[in-house]
């Protein structure tokens, strides 16, 4: 049985808030693809193949060819609500070839909207939830010819009511395998021009903030053990012979008496590498900043998100202001290069919030802003759009709307209850301009980059930056 795993063409994706220029450069990899393929391998009888189309831009009439010559058995897409019609795209040219071949959709979209999702025509089967175990059952079905509608996290076209079924959530992750990265061109998966080894060490997230979407049963954190993480990365870093890893988690340091044990590990086996993580500063402490230093971490991110305290209480975000800047004066002690996530135009904010943004985030000694200022966008079924359907702030489901009936024209949609989308988009520029326009940025741009040794893509990704960032809307 072949099985081939697509992440789609960029074509035919709403254009969200940030702009797939930046996006393209973060070279992340399709880890939810290589996590399924791995362990779709482990199924006597089949092979599995990855095209993530990014890599070497195909198009559709591209990858059409590349499926023909392929012929697989079954095609899984994992999507989410952005490409939902770059996906549908794909389905259709699948049953083209061969109405007999199985089409699989998961990932967040079909698992927040399965009703909608199953109805179409070209999709066959849907994964719910964290998809490794089930697609591995629904392939092991397959094969034996066995009924596939009784597998936990299945939906199909006969299944009653597909908001029943729940998406699944793995508890043990010690018990995943490692993503299959030999099924994919590594080096091609770059920060800033560098291959990078990408990784997760967790699921789930501590965080409530309102414009986040985590299923229920998934939110609960669940970490890797220490061992695992560090075995497997030695693992990987020797086979592909990098010196670079990127933790991908929501937030790594959740966990801090696991944190500090992967950094022994490092540090007693004198493993020369560095990395960067994503963090909370309410999970951070001088310790743990000091041992992550120790152990070769060089770039910390920060979610912040804004720099007013009454918004970071509308948005469930609760960060102590006050301590976030301690946080990453002690950031910059251990060298750690902190970047963090702002955004404008969240609920209840105004002229006078937005402004306090400007000025904690100048008053903060930060390397960068991440993907610069981005404005804030209801994302389906997170509280934030459940509340703006309630009060009216929201006119009509517009998410649910394209989940039925996805068109070219569907646009993406900030929230308008204080400023337009040409005055969100004026705040924007004028934030990025406040942080970015000043010489003490361009000076620790370029210290970082001697000191991380990314001098030339370092410069590269800062003009593309700031070509991104101000050209005219």
């Amino acid at each position: 049985m072949k099985i081939l795993l697509i992440y789609p063409p960029l074509i035919d994706t709403v254009n969200g808030p940030i702009s797939s220029e930046i996006t393209a450069m973060s070279g992340f990899p399709p880890l939810h693809l290589l996590y399924i393929a791995s362990h779709a391998k482990t199924v006597p009888g089949v092979e599995v193949k990855i095209v993530d189309c990014r890599l070497d831009n195909l198009n559709y009439e591209q990858l059409e060819a590349s499926m023909r010559d392929y012929l697989p058995d079954v095609v899984g897409i994992s999507v989410n609500s952005f490409m939902l019609l770059s996906a549908l795209n794909v389905s259709k040219i699948v049953k083209k070839i061969n109405q007999n071949i199985m089409v699989v959709f998961g990932g967040i979209h079909p698992t927040i909207y399965p009703r909608e999702t199953i109805k179409f025509g070209s999709v066959d089967v849907l994964v719910l939830g964290e998809g490794e175990f089930v697609f591995r059952n629904l392939l092991q079905a397959l094969i034996a010819q066995s009924d596939i509608t009784s597998i936990p996290g299945i939906v199909t076209k006969k299944t009653v009511n597909p908001e029943e079924i729940e998406p699944q959530v793995i508890e043990d992750l010690d018990s995943l395998n490692i993503p299959a990265w030999e099924l994919v061109d590594i080096t091609k998966y770059v920060r800033e021009k560098k291959p990078v080894l990408w990784l997760y060490t967790s699921r789930g997230c501590v965080g409530q903030c309102s414009f986040c979407y985590i299923h229920k049963k998934s939110r609960r954190f669940r970490a890797h053990s220490a061992n695992y993480i560090y075995n497997n990365l030695t693992f990987l870093l020797e086979k592909y012979k990098l010196k670079e890893f990127y933790i991908a988690d929501d937030c790594f340091t959740v966990n801090k008496t696991r944190v500090i044990e992967f950094c022994e590990l490092i540090i007693k086996n004198k493993l020369k590498v560095r990395w960067g993580a994503v963090s909370r500063a309410d999970t951070l402490s001088e310790d743990i900043l000091e041992i992550i230093s120790k152990a070769g971490c060089l770039n910390l991110f920060l979610g912040i998100e804004t720099g007013d305290e009454n918004i970071q209480k509308t948005i469930r975000k609760n960060l102590d202001l006050n301590k976030t800047k301690d946080i990453v004066r002690l950031a910059n002690k251990y060298g750690l290069n902190p970047h963090a996530y702002f955004m404008i135009g969240h609920p209840q904010e105004t002229e006078k919030e937005i402004l306090n943004t400007i000025k904690y985030m100048c008053s903060l000694k930060l390397s960068g802003i991440a993907g610069g200022v981005a404005i804030f966008q209801p994302y389906p079924n997170t509280s934030s759009y459940i509340e703006g359907l309630r009060t009216g702030i929201i006119k009509n489901d517009y998410w649910r709307e394209f989940a039925t009936n996805p068109t070219e024209e569907f646009k993406f949609r900030y929230w308008n209850e204080k400023f337009s989308n040409e005055e969100l988009l004026y705040w924007q520029k004028r934030v990025n301009s406040k942080f970015y326009l000043r010489p003490i940025i361009f000076i620790r741009t370029f210290i970082e980059a001697i000191r991380t040794r990314r001098l030339f893509s370092k410069i590269y990704s800062f003009l593309i930056f700031m070509k991104v960032t101000f050209k005219s809307k």
